[in-house]
């Protein structure tokens, strides 16, 4: 019994020295080569304020107007172009896929059926919000904003 208690007392003080030592580090952040929207800002809130944050998408950055489709996911999830620009998606694994936009969006597109290592281009002319998914796996989903 009282090796039981040394033992259950050396495990509980090792776990709490461990724990002592463990300091959060913030992970490294790739540098980006496209513009990213979303990045938090703080602002005081008084008292008795409720802070509600608008909901704002996430977007990763690009070295080109390029999305990979992938495992029924677009890599990235979104991103923003300037009007004119030119987004290819790439098919990057056997199974075939599709884009086609949103009902919404400021002009329609569809893909047709996009089979491995293919491609597919659209030309963004009008400005906004273009939400778009893969109808062959109703999984895919993604955003292209066009300023």
């Amino acid at each position: 019994m009282v090796l039981l208690k040394f033992v259950l007392a050396v495990l509980l003080l090792s776990s709490f020295l461990v724990l002592g030592c463990i300091e959060d580090v913030p992970a490294a952040s790739p540098t980006p080569s496209g513009s990213v929207i979303g990045e938090a800002t703080a602002s005081p809130v008084a008292d008795g304020e409720v802070f509600s944050p608008s909901p704002s998408p996430t977007l990763e950055a690009v070295a080109a107007d390029a999305v990979d489709i992938l495992y029924s996911s677009f890599s990235p999830e979104s991103i923003r172009v300037s009007m004119g620009a030119t987004v290819t998606w790439t098919n990057q694994d056997g199974r075939l896929h599709s884009v086609r936009s949103r009902e919404g969006a400021p002009e329609s597109f569809y893909s047709g059926t996009i089979g491995g290592k293919q491609t597919f281009k659209k030309t963004f002319n009008v400005p906004g919000v273009y939400s778009y998914y893969d109808d062959l796996t109703n999984v895919a989903q993604g955003n292209v904003y066009v300023d």
